[in-house]
This record gives structure tokens, C-alpha cells and sequence, in this order.
């Protein structure tokens, strides 16, 4: 957990440095999906929106989201 924002960060750039390599750019804002709770082996997922498929590369991948409802936070603060 305490590593949070260095692994978002780097998986962030990774994302940007192969959507600017495929030529695409992000249709939407960055998305931060968290598949479980456990606090020391949390399964983190994150991506932008794209208009299209794309291939992927080494732990970049293209899905499709099922459609779904869904909740947002924005926390500040210490």
C-alpha cells in the first residue's frame, strides 16, 4: 500500500509511453480499479479510455470494460 502512488505512477507512464507509440491518445481521464482489499497484495488495475482496440505489450493490454455503474473519490489530504 505504502507503494501506491510510485506503482500508479509507473504503470501510468507505461500506459502514455504505448498509447503515444500506437499513435492514440486517451479519450477520457486515467482510471484506478482496485480488485480486492487486501492491504499487502492489493490487485491494482488502471488504464485510460481509448476511441479503439489496440494491441498490447508485455503488461499493457486493450480490454473492453463491461458497462457498469460506478463510484468515484477524490481524497485530499494527508
Amino acid at each position: 500500500m505504502e507503494s501506491l502512488p510510485q506503482i500508479i505512477g509507473a504503470g501510468c507512464a507505461a500506459i502514455g509511453a504505448h498509447l503515444a507509440e500506437a499513435g492514440a491518445t486517451p479519450a477520457g481521464p486515467l482510471y484506478v480499479s482496485y480488485h480486492n482489499a487486501g492491504m499487502r497484495d492489493l490487485d491494482v488495475e488502471m488504464g485510460f479510455p481509448v476511441a479503439g482496440p489496440l494491441p498490447g505489450r508485455g503488461k499493457v493490454r486493450f480490454r473492453v470494460l463491461p458497462k457498469c455503474r460506478e463510484a468515484t473519490c477524490l481524497f485530499t489530504g494527508p
